[in-house]
């Protein structure tokens, strides 16, 4: 039995005491210890769709468990099944669904689980809706085959190991809300040559882009500015001017928000197309071989 349903039960039996030592109507004490709110709430049935994904069925959701062995190509995961709507993608529930190479998340999933799309090797493109506010830690660690991923706006954690190892990834937008990139989130990411982390980030973890051997540029955009990005140079939306931002080289050089206060061990380390970086002065902590074997790095400020 979990701890934590120790503590809930343990805390109902200390309320039954409280109340059966006090006159009250019957009702009352009934409303005051209703265990149906603290019993954990189990799956009524399971089963398999044609296409091969797995699924439990709640009281009032869904959730997708895995695929079966027939699974292979393109996977569209439905908005309900038996009437109710999916919600969720189980912790591992496509892992080392190695035949899967398009998956499309329909609307109303708001939680991807832990390692949820871990080993999808032939994993080349995912839709994820906008009702998605939870990505699991590890979630789509080794997909090997993934060259692209859009988040979307209403998370707000990279959690760690989340694209670890996904050596054909070459782009990611992180959403504004987005407020910390924890450890190894983008470890081994080969082909990542760029990515832009929003100002609410106060916090890059250990070894975040870690043997990011071919990323140069890490965009960050200006607080209370409206700019756009083209091929690699900053523009004012609203003035139509050229922007230097970052300054000097914008394709060869990172730029770190004045919202991060620590830089964590290892974060950049093995970027060896770094050239330069500009470290602002809301930086407080830099770990341990936070910057080791960037063997282009030339200018820190």
């Amino acid at each position: 039995m979990k701890s934590g349903l120790k503590k809930v039960i343990s805390g109902v039996a200390c309320m039954a005491v409280a109340v059966s030592s006090m006159t009250m109507p019957g009702n009352l004490v009934a409303d005051a210890v209703n265990i149906e709110n603290v019993v954990p709430v189990s799956a009524t049935n399971s089963g398999t769709l044609e296409n091969g994904l797995n699924y439990k069925i709640y009281q009032d959701h869904v959730e997708i468990t895995g695929c079966g062995e027939s699974a292979e190509n393109e996977m569209v995961i439905p908005d309900t099944i038996e009437g109710l709507s999916v919600t969720s993608i189980g912790e591992r529930a496509f892992e080392d669904c190695s035949f899967l190479k398009s998956i499309t998340i329909s609307d109303g999933v708001t939680s991807i689980g832990e390692h949820a799309f871990d080993d999808c090797s032939s994993l080349e493109s995912i839709t994820i809706p906008d009702s998605v506010t939870s990505i699991g830690a590890g979630a789509f660690s080794n997909c090997s085959s993934l060259e692209s991923v859009t988040i979307p706006d209403n998370v707000t954690s990279i959690k760690e190991y989340a694209f670890s190892y996904c050596k054909s990834l070459t782009s990611i937008t992180i959403p504004e809300n987005v407020t910390s990139i924890e450890k190894c989130a983008f470890i081994y990411c080969k082909s990542l040559t760029s990515i832009t982390i929003p100002n609410n980030v106060t916090n890059i973890g250990d070894v975040t882009f870690s043997s990011c051997e071919a990323l140069t540029a890490i965009y960050v955009e200006p607080e209370n500015q409206n700019y756009m990005d083209i091929d690699g140079v900053l523009f004012s939306k609203d003035q139509e001017t050229l922007v230097v931002y970052p300054a000097g080289k914008p394709d060869q050089s990172y730029l770190i928000s004045d919202s991060v206060t620590s830089i964590g061990d290892s974060a950049f380390s093995h970027c060896t197309a770094l050239e330069s970086i500009t470290i602002p002065d809301s930086v407080t902590s830099i770990g341990e071989e936070a910057f080791w074997d960037c063997s282009s790095l030339t200018s820190i400020t």
